[in-house]
This record gives structure tokens, sequence and C-alpha cells, in this order.
């Protein structure tokens, strides 16, 4: 469940993802009705990079998919961030899949 990931200001970077069941079975992300991933600097604040399935960020490859953090998205402070992947099923139901760090590296230059 948990994922870090790693960026230098101001790079693109293009960020997969895979989620396992508690039997560590690949889970088919394509699967779900609604994917949401956010970067913040805290659990309260607004996300400064949102991928969504409804703006067609994801794309997706068997057991995995990804999405890219543009140059633009990675301009921020350099410093810590909370980052979360959500799946929203068919049904409603709603889980979060992956929580980690997404830490931002001053550009040197």
């Amino acid at each position: 469940m948990s994922q870090d990931i790693e960026i230098i200001q101001g790079n693109s970077l293009r960020v997969n993802l895979s989620v396992v069941d508690e039997l560590g079975q690949s889970v088919d992300l394509s699967a779900a009705e609604f994917l949401t991933w956010q970067a913040k600097s805290s659990a309260t604040s607004a996300p400064f990079i949102e991928k969504t399935t409804q703006l067609n960020s994801f794309t997706f490859n068997g057991g995995y998919c990804y999405f890219d953090i543009n140059s633009v998205e990675s301009d921020v402070t350099a410093g810590k961030y909370k980052h979360e992947l959500m799946l929203t099923t068919y049904d409603g139901e709603v889980y979060t899949v992956i929580q980690g760090t997404l830490t931002v590296l001053k550009s040197i230059i």
C-alpha cells in the first residue's frame, strides 16, 4: 500500500502504479469506475497535482497503470509531500490503495 515517489523540481516523471490484494494477486485497476491520485502538502490542503480517470490521466497496461507528472506540475517548493491513490468501484465502494511520500528535490540547474 505504501509507495514513495521522488522527482526533481521542474522535471517530468512517469509514475507506474501497481496494486496487489491481500493474497498478493495483482488488482486490475482498469476495472475501477474511478481512480483519483492527488499530491498535497497536508491531508487538509488542496492538491497541487491531481490525476483522475475522468480527465483521462491514466494509461492502463495489464496489471498496472501509469500517469505522467509534467515539468509545470513538479515546479513546486522542494520538500516532502503526501500522495494517495483512491479507487472507486462501480458499486460505490471506495478504497485507498496507495499512500506515500512524494519528495520533490531542489534542482541545481
